[in-house]
Formats: C-alpha cells, structure tokens, sequence
C-alpha cells in the first residue's frame, strides 16, 4: 500500500496504473486508489470515493481495506461515528494479519473498557460483548420491502424473474418484513404505482427494501427497469416507456427510512434495440452511487451481464441471497461478502456481484433465533 514515504512522485500515473488494476479486480488495487482518494494525490481529494474504494477493498478479504474502513468509523468520516462498528472492522483486519489493525483494535478496546471516555449505546454495549450472538443483536425495527420479477416479457421470457420475486417474498415475510409487490407489471405507470403506494406506507418504517428481478438497460449513464409490455424503438422510448432507477432510489430516501436497501437482479441481457446505431443491449447496468443510508446491490459488475440461471430456479444472485438470509446474525456487509463468493463459485467467475454500500451502521436481515 502507499503511505506517506510512498516512492511515488507521480501520482498521476499512479492513479492512471492503479485504476487499471480495478478494472481487474484486484483488491490491493482498491484499496491503493481509496489511499490517493483519501489525500487527494494524483485526483482531487475525496473521502466519499475513498471509503467507496476501500470498502470494495475489505469485501474482496484485502485486510488494509478492513482497517480503513475501520478508521472511517472510529473518525466518523463520511459515515457516521460507530466506535463498535470500527471495532469489528479493526477485529476482522487483524485475524487477517494486519499488525496495524491490531494496534488500532488494541487502543479501541481499551476506549471501549472506559465508559468514561467512552460513551456506547446499551446496543452497542450488548453487542460488543457478544458480537455473534443473536440474541443480544439490536432490533432493525418495522421493516417493509416491495417485491417485483417480471418476467413475462414478449420478446424475451425470463424464466427465473418470477420465481425470484416469489421466494424473496417468502424469505423476507419468515423474517420479518411487511411485504408488497406484485410480478409481470406490463406498464410504466403501474410499476410507479407500485413504488409510490410502497414509499408511501414506508414512512413509518425504520427500513426500506427494495427488490427487482427482471429486464432492465441504461442509457445514457441512467438504469430503467422494463416493463413487460412496451415498445421500445429509439432510446426516447426508454426513458418515456421504462422506470428510471435513480426515481425509485430518491423516492425510497424520501421516506425518511434510516436503512434504504436496493437489490437488483436486473443486469440481464435486455432485449436489442434495433433502430439504435450503437448496441447497448449487453452493456449491462451504469454505475450508481449511494447516499448516506442507502445500500444498492448488483448481481454483477457495472457494465457487465447477469446470467439467468438457466435450469435453476432461481438466478445465480437470488439464489446465493436466499441462502445467506437463512444465516442468523451477519452484518450486511459479511453477508454479501459471501453472497459475492457464492456467485464467483457458482458462475464458474463469470459474475461478481457489486454493490455501493453507505448504511451508517450494520443491518441484519436475519434476528431469528
């Protein structure tokens, strides 16, 4: 990693090489770009992208990502300050073999210990004690989610979008969740009912979910949700036919929800546009960026096509998301973690799951005992 005796002069080759590395996957590479975001050598100082860069760093296991984050917490940068949850990160870090990790967890603990410079919730409290047991895991309080897998389209049917839809809405109802949704919408309007009606009725809820499986394309840098039945000609027809995900998300914030959670298993190959010159129908999704609270998953890379989970019941992400709810007791973030290895293994590495990750402090799907 770079430090402050980094033999670099020229960080701008060092952030034009390192952002190669990214494109590659490579977990050091993430963790290096967050370092250059974070003291603005080489690109304009950025904590924001640099806690974006070393989170996707401690998702791919890199240890230095890990205990960065674990500083974002303990400092309160960008996210709010949760000295328990730097703690877990600083725990985690250092069982990788991070010797600065285990400086930084030592000194935490010992402020932990100190209730008089120290100040921690009775959940905290709890849950330092005993960070994997359940029973001592905070309430996430009401908890509703809207569920929607179209499937049923007529010019490429997606056999698992339904089945999808169907066994999330069970999942989440075994867990707790007041569910809402419906499958096969054939209509722009009707989907935005559908979201409006949900938004509506969640604002008296402590966490908002949002789950769709299905077509979807982006144009221009957008990402829209497909209906089942619209006639899509020229990219006017996108934005005038198709459900833009960026209204959904701000719609979802405006509730007031203190966990805003978006999961889409919609980076299927959407159905070609023949009249446009160039072929954006196996770009995939755009890049989205998540607010303080919100947390928005992919099944796959920005720019990069899902598979469907051809005869399966469900779709490679659906399928490892399912398991991993039936798991008591992870935080969000270890949760996808594994959701993320689950996918490599099934595809064979052909699909990584992404997400953007900006819940202030850890949620958990699964409190059951």
């Amino acid at each position: 990693m770079y430090s402050e005796e980094s033999p670099f002069t020229n960080y701008e080759k060092a952030v034009y090489w390192t952002q190669k590395a990214v494109e590659h996957n490579y977990p050091a590479a993430f963790n290096n770009l967050g370092w250059l975001y974070e003291h603005g050598y080489g690109v304009d100082k950025d904590l924001n992208q640099a806690f974006t860069y070393y989170k996707k760093a401690a998702d791919l296991d890199y240890s230095g990502g890990m205990r960065h984050v674990g500083e974002f917490y303990e400092n309160g940068w960008v996210v709010e300050k949760d000295v328990l949850e730097a703690a877990l990160w600083y725990k985690k870090a250092a069982k990788a073999g991070n010797d600065k990790a285990k400086v930084n967890l030592s000194s935490i603990t010992a402020r932990l210990s100190d209730k008089g410079s120290t100040s921690l919730s009775p959940r905290q409290e709890a849950n330092y004690a005993s960070t994997n047991s359940v029973k001592d895991l905070p309430s996430m309080g009401k908890r509703i989610a809207l569920i929607i897998g179209n499937g049923d389209y007529a010019n490429g049917f997606l056999k698992n979008s339904v089945n999808d839809a169907r066994d999330m809405r069970t999942k989440l109802q075994q867990l707790g969740f007041e569910v809402m949704g419906t499958t096969d919408i054939e209509s722009k309007g009707k989907m935005r009912a559908e979201v409006k009606n949900f938004c509506t009725k969640a604002k008296s809820y402590d966490a908002a979910l949002f789950f769709y499986s299905g077509h979807a394309r982006q144009d221009n840098g957008e990402n829209y949700l497909i209906p089942t039945r619209c006639n899509i000609e020229s990219e006017a027809d996108v934005e005038d036919q198709c459900l833009a995900m960026n209204w959904v998300v701000k719609e979802m914030q405006a509730t007031g929800a203190k966990n805003v959670i978006v999961l889409l298993d919609a980076c299927r190959n959407a159905p070609p546009i023949a009249s446009l010159t160039r072929d954006n129908a196996n770009q995939g999704l755009a890049t989205m960026t998540a607010k303080k609270g919100t947390f928005i998953g992919f099944s796959t890379q920005p720019g990069s096509v899902a598979l469907d989970g051809r005869g399966q019941r469900n779709s490679p992400y659906t399928a490892a998301i399912l398991k991993m709810l039936d798991q008591p007791g992870l935080p969000h973030y270890t949760m996808f973690r594994r959701v993320k290895e689950i996918v490599l293994e099934a595809t064979e590495q052909k699909q990584m799951p992404d997400e953007d990750d900006k819940l202030p402090v850890a949620f958990y799907f699964n409190l059951n005992q």
